[in-house]
């Protein structure tokens, strides 16, 4: 810091001879340059503008310390200042400074994190001092991960670098020769280098405390290796070095402790910050420590679940094979699935398939092995063997679903409906499931083992989803392959219903003249049916044509009308047909009762529900119906109706008031058996008649006040019955009967009903509903 009086635009330092000048900071500099003479190092700084007051620069130097660490501390001077005061601050890092001379200094309280501090007025005093060096402490805890694949051992190192006392700038390692490092990993980590079981990683800046390096090693296998060697990655200078190591291998290989040296096996519970698939532990207190481990490839164990699902169309057989693998202890890239020789269009679907190669011939035994069961299939060379080679090895499970198609003659001919099967697996077991089309009839030739006929609900869930058609057959089978055939028809076609009238109302009206007019409503569904043919009674004159509200032209043909139908979109809308047309009946004017007889139009659309409606004058009653149409139910009244009626009323009564009438006539049956027994016995039989109506007067106090109670029963038990007749009413109306529905409302309201069927209430008619039979 300079005090100046006046402006100026240079200033000058003088250096120590052997400091060297790292860095300058100030304001408004322009240019500094450092000049040498004689051993001396002037330091010349310009600035951009004169500088004014006081002015502050900061001044980095570097200078060596010699082999006997002594240490002179001379601060750059200015020159050209008529007077100088400071403060000499030494501090040190991974140093222990001892001054040993301090001439015209007086030394003052140091800051925190300094260790001696001096003033000074003028120029000529000597601070000198020793430095030695502080030694790093180092220290490792290790965390190591082996792990064995198929072709590579890949070792893993968390190494816990503790530091202490002093800091380092660069750490160097030891590791396996036999290994090469693939990664290091670390904070501040600046590079690293690896060279004949030799690592020196180098850092950022001064690392002190503790510090997280983590190798990687790989060793590459071209075979199988049948031990493998885990050794110790040492950090040279260290005083303490412990591991906890873990052992791992891929999926289909097993590792067992060979040997041990420095070390010990611990329970896999113990180890510290465990990996999932870590199978044995152990730990090293010396730093020398290693390990040797056999390896074991276990053997592949392959069972393998097959769904076959057969389709049989018309005069083409589809299919499905779905065949799910379950594998074991050892990843599968190869699978072989024999199929039969009449398959056509073969195809395979499943995720990650290679190559599809196929070869004929009869089977052959599948691969020798210990886990599995060798079995010689029975096929001939009708038979075709499938390779299915994957891009990479399936582990756990794998899905293959095959798909196929054959023609056959539609009209007859035999099915063989084999399977897919699978080569070189354990154990196979398998279902299979034949759907059909509509028009074919399919015959199943007896089944042998090892397929067994189950019901289509005990296939699996996951099977039936694959299914939409419904099952007519259904097998299980466990083991080896199956035989089924089948035989394979069309049923005979049958002519479906081009057109069907779902209601057909007619409507008749008689004058006294005889003179009578009708008109019948068809409400037809039309599919395919062009015309409408109609046949008119005898006699009968046509009067007009209406389809769907419209007038319409009907054609003649021969004694049969023509009437054209529309077809719309939807088939299941039904449109009415009307025809209207003339009869001349027999005049209505004799006093004797007169047969008449009525002819409905015929049709060739057939009908499923007909109502004939007949008026006749109000002078005129109709009576004994006959022909084919049954009378809706209270048109008429006869002898069958009467005696009807007549328990109905009677036998209501008598639920009603049954013990009413009971009591009132014991009662005077009593009282005229008594005075007749008074008569001829004398007093003493009254007064024993008086004592035995006293006791019956005593059992009836006990049973009349539970009379009300009795009939409200009995009403509910009626109740009951009715409404039980009532659903069985209900039921027939279902299947058509129209006069139902009367019967059920007399039924419900029974005084209504016993008004209505009064004689003197039954009057003639003019309106005679008619019903088709249900």
């Amino acid at each position: 810091m300079w005090k100046l009086n006046a402006s100026v635009t240079e200033l000058r330092v003088l250096l120590p001879a052997n400091a060297t000048l790292t860095k300058l900071t100030g304001e408004t500099i322009r240019d500094w340059v450092v000049s040498r003479s004689n051993a001396v190092q002037m330091l010349h700084v310009t600035f951009a503008k004169p500088v004014e007051k006081s002015y502050s620069l900061t001044l980095f130097t570097e200078t060596a310390n010699d082999a006997t660490g002594t240490v002179a501390f001379v601060p750059p001077q200015p020159i050209g200042i008529e007077r100088e005061s400071g403060t000499v601050s030494i501090l040190a890092d991974d140093m222990v400074v001892d001054v040993t001379t301090a001439r015209d200094v007086r030394q003052v309280n140091a800051p925190s994190g300094t260790f001696y501090a001096y003033r000074f007025s003028a120029r000529g005093f000597e601070v000198t001092g020793r430095a030695r060096r502080i030694e790093p402490v180092l220290e490792t805890a290790t965390r190591v991960t082996a792990r064995l694949e198929e072709s590579r051992l890949v070792v893993a190192y968390a190494l816990n670098l503790s530091v202490l006392k002093a800091g380092i700038y660069t750490a160097e390692l030891t590791y396996p020769t036999n290994f090469n490092v693939t990664d290091v990993r670390g904070v501040n980590v600046e590079d690293w280098k690896a060279a004949g079981g030799k690592l020196k990683v180098n850092f950022t800046q001064r690392v002190l405390g503790t510090h997280r390096l983590d190798l990687t090693l790989e060793q590459a296998n071209k075979t199988f290796p049948p031990q493998i060697t885990v050794g110790a990655v040492r950090v040279t200078g260290a005083t303490k070095e412990t591991a906890f190591i873990g052992a791992a291998a891929a999926a289909g290989i097993r590792l067992k402790t060979e040997a041990l040296t420095s070390s010990r096996e611990i329970p896999i519970a113990q180890l510290s910050q465990r990996a999932g698939d870590e199978a044995l532990a152990f730990t090293a207190e010396a730093p020398d420590w290693k390990l040797v481990l056999a390896t074991e490839r276990l053997p592949a164990r392959v069972v393998a679940e097959v769904f076959n699902l057969v389709t049989v169309g018309d005069g083409i057989v589809g299919g499905s094979a779905t065949i799910r693998f379950g594998i074991l202890n050892q990843g599968i890239q190869e699978f072989k699935v024999r199929l039969p020789g009449h398959w056509k269009n073969v195809e395979f679907t499943g995720p990650n398939i290679r190559r599809k190669e196929s070869s004929r011939g009869p089977a052959t035994p599948a691969a020798a092995a210990p886990a599995l069961d060798p079995r010689l299939s029975t096929l001939d060379t009708n038979t075709a063997l499938w390779t299915i080679s994957l891009q990479d090895k399936a582990w756990g499970g794998y899905t293959l679903v095959v798909t196929y198609d054959y023609q056959f003659d539609p009209k007859k001919a035999a099915l063989d409906l084999a399977g897919a099967h699978c080569e070189g697996v354990e154990r196979e077991t398998g279902s299979l499931a034949v759907t059909a089309a509509a028009n074919l009839k399919l015959q199943p030739k007896p089944a042998a083992e090892p397929l067994r006929a189950i019901d289509p609900s005990e296939l699996a869930e996951t099977d039936r989803a694959l299914i939409t058609r419904p099952v007519l057959l259904a097998y299980r089978y466990t083991g080896g392959t199956y035989a089924l055939a089948a035989d394979a028809a069309r049923f005979d076609e049958e002519r479906v219903l081009d057109a069907v009238a779902d209601r057909t109302q007619i409507t008749s009206v008689v004058t006294e003249a005889g003179e009578m007019l009708t008109q019948a409503s068809f409400m037809v569904k039309n599919n395919e049916k062009q015309f409408q043919r109609f046949k008119l009674p005898p006699g009968a004159n046509f009067w007009g044509c209406y389809v769907n509200n419209q007038p319409s032209k009907a054609d003649r043909d021969g004694e049969s009308l023509i009437v054209p139908l529309p077809r719309g979109e939807n088939r299941d809308e039904a449109f009415a047909v009307d025809i209207v047309y003339a009869q001349k009946l027999a005049a209505l004017d004799q006093w004797l009762p007169q047969h008449v007889a009525l002819i409905a139009p015929a049709t060739d659309v057939p009908n499923t529900y007909a109502e004939w409606q007949l008026f006749v004058p109000a002078t005129k009653r109709v009576s004994r119906f006959g022909g084919t149409m049954t009378v809706a139910r209270g048109t008429t009244y006869t002898w069958h109706d009467a005696w009807t009626l007549c328990l109905s009323v009677y036998g209501s009564i008598f639920r009603n008031m049954g013990s009413t009438l009971l009591f009132w006539l014991t009662l005077v049956t009593l009282v005229v058996g008594g005075a007749m027994c008074t008569r001829r016995n004398g007093w003493r039989a009254a007064l024993k008649l008086s004592g035995l109506v006293a006791v019956l007067a005593i059992i009836c106090a006990f049973i009349v006040p539970q009379l009300p109670e009795l009939r409200l029963v009995d009403s509910l038990g009626s109740d009951s019955g009715g409404r039980k007749e009532r659903r069985q009413m209900e039921t027939s109306t279902s299947e058509g009967e129209s006069t139902v529905l009367v019967e059920t409302a007399l039924e419900e309201k029974q005084v209504e009903h016993l008004r209505a069927l009064l004689p003197e209430q039954r009057k003639p008619k003019n309106v005679t509903p008619i019903a088709s039979p249900a």
